[in-house]
């Protein structure tokens, strides 16, 4: 079970032991023992997404090393208008952006003759 829909249950439990009968000292050390399990919970959870990010930060990095291993002259972050040989027609703000091709219209004017 996920640790987001244990805390959900410990919740609920929590809400209802004042309806369940316990005597008042076994609530009392119910609602400290389910508000602790909480607490704990919710920091596991905050230091597995913390984990999890670090981990694809490092994966990120370690596959842009491996393309400029392989091909040096690919450089990541730099903006589309640091490099001379950008067109002006291209989207984006970084020279890793896909280049989308701008159809150029015609202006029509009144015709010669």
């Amino acid at each position: 079970m996920p640790k987001s829909k244990i805390i959900l249950a410990l919740g609920f439990l929590i809400a209802l032991l004042p309806v369940l009968g316990f005597p008042h000292s076994w609530e009392s050390f119910f609602q400290v023992l389910f508000g602790l399990s909480i607490v704990l919970l919710s920091v596991l959870i905050s230091v597995d997404r913390r984990l999890s990010l670090k981990a694809r930060v490092q994966k990120r990095q370690a596959r842009k090393r491996a393309v400029i291993e392989t091909n040096p002259e690919v450089q990541f972050g730099r903006r589309a208008s640091d490099v001379a040989e950008v067109p002006r027609s291209r989207f984006g703000r970084r020279a890793s952006d896909p280049v989308i091709p701008v159809p150029i219209l015609e202006e029509e004017g009144p015709e010669v003759q």
